[in-house]
């Protein structure tokens, strides 16, 4: 199935590197509430101790060898929703959704973040061997392979996301599209005709605008200019930055960013950017929802990271403490959660009996008042359905999955194929899959991809010379 990668042979950490896991630690635990955590139950603020140096240790060790990657992510999703929004919940007793969990239950939970943690790491140390890779990789010394992007394809996309754009305004008012509310009773993303439509829409709004960035990179004319701009603006109608759900918003324009600049795609700044932007700049900008009048308060840091750190957008937490009572109280699914995530593409007309996502299967089960589209982190999402043993294998086997991605695009990140287009899409929806639920993410993660991949097929012609 694999083979040990050779990270360990190659393993070392350079000053730079040690530097910045010192001085993120120092912030990492002064600024969050960790002595508070320490006051209230000893061991939990150890726990959370371990998860956070576990999760820094890891993001910037991965940020050594790759600049961004799909393995990056989900210890960046760790670091975010396991340590700093926890940990801001257990110290202020501030979980969401009516959560009122025994010290009990928070250990158990945190036990089984550092298990699947601990194992995703591990897994992360192997990768899966594609058949034949040696030969195809001698065919390509002896052949090379020439791909051109058919412009007149991209035109077609372009055209087809013009239609739908004026489509749109038939049907609703130029400012409907900045607000999410409004848009979104056009963008019935969760139902299964408008699933498929809006993974058609996103598949070309993504691939299109790419090949125009791709066009204009490797012929700098007039024409590939304005094909690249009419793009880059109708996208912004098409998938509106504040219309549309945030991780969509953030995976998508954060795809064309590290598209566009090479320095972020090679060097390691895009995950210091990442950090400035969660930990400082989101802050900030949160202040000012709750402006009082005092200049000062608009830059209390330490104010605004734990308003947006208690949000219901950093649910995650609470919803695994919340499966740790489901399972105590109902047992394990045995699979049949899961299995609604691998059937996702049949309707409940034809299966009625169908998994609902597990989030909504936890506070249904447990008669929480909340009606919500809940997440399910991946480590709860592999408890629920076979309990420890669910956490450890599955959370090996994503690690292994997600190195051979991250192989497969790095070594081939200089030629024009499927992933160099996906793949820093993939990398940053990979934040959104970890925090779950995984029906919901996984079938619009398959969606999306299976819709990119067929407008890459159509645009691109390769040819051998």
């Amino acid at each position: 199935m694999g083979q040990i990668s050779d990270k360990f042979s190659n393993f070392k950490l350079n000053a730079t590197t040690i530097i910045l896991i010192v001085s993120f630690s120092a912030f990492s635990f002064l600024i969050m509430p960790l002595s508070e955590a320490f006051i209230k139950e000893p061991f939990v603020g150890i726990q959370f101790l371990f998860i956070g140096l576990i999760s820094i240790i890891a993001l910037f060790v991965e940020n050594q060898n790759h600049s961004f990657s799909t393995t990056m992510s989900v210890y960046f999703f760790c670091y975010l929703f396991f340590y700093c929004a926890a940990l801001f919940q257990f110290s202020s007793n501030t979980f969401r959704w009516f959560l009122y969990p025994s010290i009990d239950e928070v250990i158990k939970a945190n036990n089984l973040i550092l298990i699947g943690m601990i194992s995703f790491i591990l897994g992360n140390h192997f990768y899966i061997r594609i058949t034949g890779e040696k030969h195809i990789t001698n065919i390509k010394e002896k052949r090379v392979k020439r791909v051109k992007i058919r412009k007149w394809v991209v035109c077609i996309f372009l055209i087809i996301l013009t239609s739908y754009f004026l489509y749109l305004l038939t049907i609703m008012p130029i400012t409907s599209f900045l607000v999410r509310e409004t848009f979104q009773i056009y963008d019935r993303d969760n139902q299964s005709l408008g699933l498929i439509l809006t993974s058609f829409r996103n598949g070309i709004a993504l691939i299109s605008s790419l090949m125009s960035i791709e066009l204009y990179k490797k012929e700098k004319s007039g024409i590939n200019l304005l094909i690249m701009i009419y793009s880059l603006l109708l996208v912004l109608f098409i998938i509106p930055p504040t219309g549309v759900a945030r991780f969509l918003a953030g995976a998508f324009y954060g795809s064309i960013v590290l598209y566009s600049f090479s320095s972020l795609r090679n060097g390691r700044k895009f995950l210091l950017v990442m950090f400035l932007f969660i930990l400082m700049v989101f802050p900030l900008l949160n202040n000012f929802r709750y402006a009082d009048g005092n200049i000062l308060n608009f830059f209390d840091i330490i104010n605004g990271l734990s308003n947006n750190f208690q949000s219901a957008d950093f649910d995650a937490y609470t919803m695994l403490v919340y499966t740790v009572q489901y399972v105590s109280s109902l047992g394990y699914s045995l699979g049949y959660q899961l299995l609604g995530t691998i059937l996702f593409f049949i309707p409940r007309t034809i299966w009625p009996s169908k998994p609902v996502g597990s989030g909504s299967e936890i506070v249904q089960s447990l008669f929480v008042p909340v009606n919500s589209n809940l997440s399910c982190p991946f480590v709860a999402e592999y408890y629920i359905n076979f309990g420890v043993f669910g956490v450890i294998i599955f959370s090996l086997l994503l690690g292994c999955l997600l190195n051979t991605i991250d192989k497969m695009y790095w070594r081939e990140q200089k030629e024009i194929s499927f992933l160099k287009f996906f793949y820093p899409f993939l990398s940053l929806m990979t934040i959104y899959c970890c925090r779950g639920d995984m029906l919901s993410s996984c079938s619009f993660l398959t969606g999306t991809c299976l819709s990119s991949y067929i407008c890459y097929k159509m645009a691109v012609k390769k040819s051998s010379f």
